[in-house]
């Protein structure tokens, strides 16, 4: 289980982050939220029992980089801001990430992959996920390994196997999208979470949207016009 902190003094921004982290990074727990330069480094100086800082760089006392001039932080560190200005200051210290507000969902889980790439030994076991369905009388265990992409269609769950079988999923996509959190899987439309196994042909749909050709599947799935920018970043790394 991965121990993470919060530093932000804005509830509403604070319990956002936890709720993403919560669908998106399941093997972690809060430790503790921090609002202030005081309160922070009253609690740092005395505690090691964390794994990663999310630190929001303005607060209601000073910037957290006030916390890092009377403390010395040796975990690293996601900072979640507003303000971009900050960004080159930031990287002088044990920094992985820098996420303006509001936060989106592709860049925290590319921050957790860094993170996860860097400190992999807290993820063993990690780098596969496993689904047990009922099928008739039978037991059959999907290893998202064997997957290309899941789908919804007609309200029904379906992974798509890469021998091109369909096999119904007992649970929602938004689930199975929390499962794959840590996995390398692209939520591109309401209906489709595929990886870049799945794609055989990227085509433009419209100048903002990408059409895909996708394994098993007959006609084009077009990528949401807001999650375009962001499969634009991940299709490219």
């Amino acid at each position: 289980m991965n121990k993470y902190v919060i530093i932000e003094d804005e509830m509403p921004a604070a319990n956002r982050l936890k709720l993403l982290l919560e669908q998106h990074w399941p093997n972690s727990t809060l430790v503790i939220h921090l609002e202030s330069v005081t309160e922070s480094v009253a609690w740092l100086s005395s505690h090691q029992e964390y794994d990663l800082i999310f630190m929001d760089i303005h607060l209601g006392d000073g910037n957290s980089f006030d916390i890092l001039d009377q403390v010395k932080i040796t975990k690293p560190i996601i900072f979640t801001t507003a303000h971009d200005q900050y960004a080159l200051p930031a990287f002088k210290h044990l920094v992985l990430d820098y996420l303006l507000k509001p936060i989106r969902i592709i860049e925290l889980q590319t921050a957790l992959q860094k993170y996860m790439t860097l400190f992999g030994q807290k993820h063993a076991g990690t780098s596969s996920k496993k689904w047990t369905i009922n099928i008739g009388q039978q037991v059959k265990v999907i290893d998202n390994q064997d997957v290309v992409y899941f789908f919804t269609q007609d309200r029904i769950t379906y992974a798509m196997l890469k021998d091109g079988k369909k096999i119904g999923m007992d649970t929602t996509l938004e689930k199975i999208e929390g499962d794959v959190a840590e996995l390398d899987y692209f939520r591109i439309n309401r209906q489709f979470l595929i990886t870049r196994q799945a794609i055989e042909h990227i085509g433009k749909h419209t100048k903002s949207r990408y059409a895909l050709t996708v394994k098993y599947h007959q006609d084009k799935v077009v990528v949401s016009t807001e999650r375009s920018p962001d499969f634009k970043k991940w299709i490219s790394t």
